[in-house]
């Protein structure tokens, strides 16, 4: 995989989980599943939206946890991420390898094991499909986003499921159905697992979460 692609498609996956990962809490999960009326929805979506309101930042520790066909065991990580309005997001990897993904305003900037890459966020249609959904989760306002993305919710247990899929093929490729769990009565999520469009699963596990907390400014420096 050329370094181009393999930028296009950590910044993918980096912007559909700061984006979701707004009200992040611990990990819970359930079986059973029911359907939303639209009227649990539209008091669903008033919850997120409020709860958005009142966020300026959010710090938490995360474990990813990743599925191939290639491999027996999963491909474990573990890092920091940050978050503070508006739109600056970083997430900073320590094990098993430190590199960094950092996004500010239209700016993304990946530091890995292969260099140093940043990118206008801007330039790109695709690009710019990913921030609607971006700036639709941070505003509460999920049914924004349907005109590029295909949303449903379902009650499991205590929780509500979001699943979103692309309707852009291009995008589709890359991340075919993004799921997160949310709290229901809070807004909190939960859990959230993304189905790549090669078949791959990762999911994203977060602790020690603190909101409204100061956070540097250093940590969304890009140069």
């Amino acid at each position: 995989m050329d370094m181009k692609r393999r930028f296009l498609k950590e910044f993918f996956r980096t912007v559909i989980l700061a984006a979701l990962s707004l009200l992040l809490s611990q990990f819970a999960f359930a079986q059973t599943t029911s359907p939303m009326s639209d009227n649990d929805i539209d008091i669903f979506l008033e919850t997120l939206s409020s709860r958005a309101l009142s966020v300026n930042t959010i710090s938490a520790g995360f474990r990813q946890e990743k599925k191939m066909d290639m491999l027996k065991n999963n491909m474990l990580s573990e890092g920091r991420f940050y978050y503070m309005k508006e739109n600056k997001i970083a997430f900073l990897y320590e094990k098993p390898g430190k590199y960094s993904m950092i996004m500010n305003g239209q700016y993304l900037k990946m530091n890995t094991g292969y260099g140093s890459s940043k990118m206008d966020l801007s330039s790109n249609p695709v690009m710019k499909q990913m921030n609607d959904l971006l700036t639709a989760v941070f505003t509460g306002s999920l049914d924004r986003a349907t005109a590029s993305y295909d949303i449903s919710f379902t009650y499991m247990g205590e929780e509500v499921v979001a699943s979103v899929k692309p309707r852009s093929t291009r995008i589709s490729a890359v991340i075919s159905l993004i799921k997160i769990q949310f709290e229901k009565g809070s807004g909190d999520i939960n859990e959230i697992i993304v189905t790549e469009g090669s078949g791959s699963i990762t999911k994203y596990i977060f602790f020690d979460r603190r909101i409204n907390q100061q956070i540097a400014n250093e940590i969304f420096t890009i140069n």
